[in-house]
């Protein structure tokens, strides 16, 4: 999940947890903050990690970490 906050166009960094690798990330789409809705946005990585970063998804094994600054 994204968190709160995050923009279309801002960066993010991906960590995919099984492996311990990062990838930078582009916010594609922000949170929901619908109530009803999944509450979760997306993210865009670059094509040689999607299959990756699509998998550990899928399984709950990535974190989005977001800069606050």
């Amino acid at each position: 999940e994204i968190g709160p906050g995050a923009e279309p166009g801002d960066r993010v960094l991906v960590l995919i947890v099984e492996t311990g690798v990062t990838v930078e990330g582009l916010v594609a789409d922000g949170a929901d903050d619908d109530p009803f809705g999944s509450g979760r946005g997306m993210v865009a990585v670059p094509p040689e990690h999607a299959a990756s970063a699509a998998a550990a998804a899928a399984n709950g094994g990535v974190v989005v970490l977001l800069s606050a600054g």
